[in-house]
């Protein structure tokens, strides 16, 4: 808005610099930190002289940063204060449009609390819809978000970006994070600084240090589960450590891991039992054997020559198992390539732990 001579300042309340009286004078200059002030008029101001408000006008009127009383000052008068009102006139409530981004302070403090929908806000922000009839933990009210029926808070991002919210201390801006990338469509979960747990699009959780289960909220290590994997392995029968013309109809091996413990399937067929000499093993298990595992467990064969109850041992850390057979003395023995045929067939089933 455009003026004619100084624009008005609104409600500038100020305390002028103490004045000393002259004998005879009654003119004197004001001043705010030694600086002359200018007041609207002589009716936005407050006068005290010798302990009586003086009245504007007639008892004083103002020309510039000049006040002029109607009656010379004299010896004993004391201006005990004059104060500035500046334009104190009620604004009103602006017109519609009137009130622009750049007449708003950049940084908007405030000492107290906000309510947006709500006069008596909970905590230092309350945005409110509805009245929900709950109340809030003095853990938690910086920010309150109510309503009365369902309530929320959207982050919308791009979509290849993430949307966050970040856990932050004196050690780091990101030390608990919750995010959901838009781009693999995957919620993600960090605790300690560490990415812990993501929730992939197809609905698979990935847990990076376990599960604990049956304690609650402890970290109990005896009730962790910190690994599960099934899949499947080659396994290779060999005599002597040979492996010597031996061929294959059936080859195959599954598993699967729970934490240290491993079950195994093991299928195998021959067409060829080679030319190789010595014990029967089979190698080629997925994981190594601890060194105080023992037996896999039962073995079936077709056109296996034993003598007795056939079983397999997965040697001490190793990936291998040996054939052992119970004879008739009731001595433990290991199958040797004689007890083979060119068709022979055999199954293995059972477990073992890894180291």
């Amino acid at each position: 808005m455009a003026y004619i001579g100084r624009e008005p300042q609104i409600g500038n309340f100020q305390i002028c610099d103490a004045i000393s009286t002259v004998n005879a004078q009654a003119a004197y200059t004001m001043q705010v930190g030694s600086v002359n002030v200018l007041p609207e008029t002589a009716n936005h101001m407050i006068v005290s002289l010798n302990g009586v408000i003086q009245a504007p006008i007639s008892s004083y009127t103002v020309s510039g940063s000049t006040i002029t009383f109607a009656a010379n000052l004299v010896t004993g008068d004391v201006i005990n204060f004059i104060q500035i009102l500046g334009d104190v006139l009620d604004l009103g409530v602006p017109s519609d449009g009137t009130v622009t981004t750049a007449k708003l302070a950049t940084n908007i403090n405030v000492s107290g609390t906000l309510g947006v929908g709500e006069t008596s806000p909970l905590g230092k922000l309350h945005v409110k819809s509805a009245d929900s009839g709950a109340s809030v933990s003095a853990n938690a009210d910086e920010l309150i978000i109510e309503g009365s029926g369902n309530t929320g808070i959207t982050i919308a991002s791009g979509n290849d970006s993430g949307g966050n919210i970040f856990f932050a201390d004196d050690g780091g801006v990101q030390q608990g994070k919750i995010q959901y990338d838009h781009d693999a469509n995957a919620m993600l979960f960090r605790a300690n600084n560490v990415d812990r747990v993501k929730i992939h699009s197809n609905g698979v959780a990935a847990f990076n240090n376990g599960i604990a289960l049956g304690v609650g909220t402890a970290n109990t290590a005896s009730n962790v589960l910190d690994d599960y994997e099934e899949g499947t392995f080659t396994p290779v029968i060999s005599f002597g450590g040979g492996t010597t013309g031996i061929q294959y109809d059936t080859q195959l091996g599954f598993y699967t891991k729970i934490g240290r413990k491993v079950m195994i399937q093991i299928n195998v067929a021959l067409t060829n039992k080679g030319s190789s000499t010595g014990n029967a093993v089979v190698a080629g298990f997925p994981f190594t054997s601890a060194s105080t595992s023992v037996g896999v467990g039962a073995v079936s064969g077709y056109k296996v020559a034993n003598t007795g109850h056939m079983s397999m041992r997965l040697n001490d850390n190793n990936t291998t198992g040996t054939f052992q057979q119970l004879n008739s003395s009731g001595v433990l023995a290991t199958l040797q390539n004689s007890a083979f045929s060119n068709d022979s067939e055999f199954q293995v089933s059972g477990t073992f732990f890894t180291a």
